[in-house]
């Protein structure tokens, strides 16, 4: 097999590897987002439970045992609220599991258009820059970005773009 063949050969199984990698991306997030929406939906539909709970239970401890506990311990019980703290709690899960949403989404979509510029031959350095920061992901990541790096930083596959793109994106220190 002849080395542009080769080559070939190797961008085209890269670009195939970018969607699965990036579409597997997409499907673990928005299946992430679906089970921290449940979970928070639950906690936060359950706070008023959690403190008719307490007050109960405080209730309760404070008519068995009326002597042993200090006198301030029902002002404490009526004063906190569960609500409050599962609100806050819920609205600061709520950021987190936003933040992280849209991270694993642009992420995702920049990984399948790492692999539509694999495709065209184009954009080269952007490509490196995403198996780059797929190095982080371990393993599929890690390994998807090693084989991209020592695929774009051979000097056949170089040649290749720069005929496709018309020579500009050729860096000076391969001269």
């Amino acid at each position: 097999m002849s080395n542009r063949k080769e080559d070939l050969n190797h961008l085209n199984l890269l670009k195939i590897l970018h969607f699965v990698y990036g579409g597997l991306g997409i499907f673990g997030t928005v299946i992430f987002c679906a089970f921290q929406s449940i979970f928070l939906s639950f906690f936060i539909s359950n706070s008023e439970k959690f403190d008719e709970e307490l007050r109960r239970h405080a209730e309760q401890m404070s008519r068995e045992n009326s002597e042993s506990f200090h006198p301030d311990f029902n002002e404490f019980s009526e004063a906190f609220s569960v609500k409050e703290g599962t609100e806050f709690f819920g609205s600061l899960m709520l950021i987190m599991v936003v933040v992280f949403c849209v991270i694993g989404l642009v992420g995702s979509i920049l990984n399948i258009l790492s692999g539509k510029y694999l495709g065209e031959h184009r954009n080269r350095i952007f490509s490196i820059v995403m198996a780059c920061l797929n190095l982080l992901s371990m393993p599929l990541g890690t390994a998807l970005g090693i084989f991209t790096l020592i695929t774009l930083t051979r000097q056949s596959v170089c040649d290749l773009y720069e005929e496709n793109t018309g020579g500009k994106q050729r860096p000076d220190y391969l001269d």
